[in-house]
């Protein structure tokens, strides 16, 4: 079938109340008014407008030439079409999202932030500048270095699903391992909020395998350390292009309030194996414990098929 993408298939219902009061993120909770997504509303091409039931400003959206625009556009039609305002301010729509990509997934405890790294999930919010280029390989900020990708996102939701940000990163092609770490090891891991006091911002931090050797008593430092934080210059972190909040656009006082309002003491424990490691004490005698000051929940790496 010429029309048909790869990809998941969302089947469940969209509509105002699609994730009710006091439930997780990705559990299926249909509410009241118009059924939404569908295979078929994915899948096959429809003749009339998909944005003509939202106000026309929101219908503005730009895609890139990247290989995640083409199901992002359908996706976001498909939500238009059901009367969904498709906006990066909107988090019942990067609920929605979410929960396409990630139906079958178990949510982060309770208890604790979530956050999604939704690589390509930036789609059709870029800058104009965009429109005609790769994302995932563009000139940005004057970076002699080399190419940034752009469109990937990053979002925030409290323990019960409550919208707390949705962010624009800006991840540099010109290191490499960054997008590497990202893909193989960042999904599941914990998430803390620290102070960089070389540089002088509140970032976010994973705690990956190239941080965990720092915390290694038989080793002493990090083998590549990234982190999330405002834009201004990277050795490889990751930086905030741009943010979709207006009560977030200043990333670090972002930061600084997660972990004021939801930072807690946290103790994991780590076992060495071979040149690698893994949670918990597991068969090894060389463990040890990593305190995190403002551990603030799990990161879950997400995939717009391409």
């Amino acid at each position: 079938m010429p029309d048909t993408i790869p990809g998941p298939m969302c089947g469940f219902q969209l509509g105002v109340d699609w994730v009710d009061p006091g439930t997780m993120c990705r559990s299926r909770s249909n509410g009241p008014g118009s059924a939404g997504l569908s295979s078929s509303a994915l899948t096959t091409s429809s003749r009339r407008d998909p944005f003509a039931s939202i106000p026309l400003a929101t219908a503005r959206l730009v895609y890139s030439k990247a290989k995640e625009a083409r199901w992002k556009r359908r996706f976001d039609e498909a939500l238009a079409a059901s009367g969904l305002q498709i906006a990066p301010t909107s988090g019942l729509y990067w609920r929605s999202l979410i929960g396409c990509l990630a139906a079958s997934d178990s949510c982060p405890p309770a208890d604790s932030l979530q956050f999604f790294l939704i690589r390509g999930g930036y789609e059709g919010f870029l800058a104009r500048s965009l429109l005609h280029v790769d994302a995932n390989r563009a000139s940005w900020d004057s970076r002699a270095d080399g190419t940034t990708d752009l469109n990937d996102a990053m979002v925030v939701l409290d323990s019960q699903g409550k919208f707390l940000g949705a962010f624009q990163l800006a991840v540099p092609n010109y290191y490499p391992r960054t997008a590497q770490m990202v893909a193989r090891d960042w999904n599941g891991r914990s998430v803390f909020s620290y102070y960089n006091n070389t540089f002088g911002y509140h970032g976010l931090a994973v705690l990956d395998r190239g941080k965990l050797p720092a915390y290694d008593p038989k080793v002493g430092k990090y083998d590549y350390w990234i982190d999330i934080h405002h834009k201004g210059g990277t050795l490889g972190c990751i930086e905030i292009a741009r943010s979709a909040s207006a009560d977030a656009s200043d990333f670090d006082s972002f930061v600084f309030r997660l972990g004021r309002a939801f930072g807690r003491a946290v103790d994991e424990q780590y076992s060495r194996e071979g040149h690698g490691y893994s949670l918990g004490t597991g068969a090894s005698s060389g463990t040890f414990k990593v305190h995190m000051k403002h551990y603030l929940g799990t990161v879950s790496v997400l995939d717009i098929p391409s």
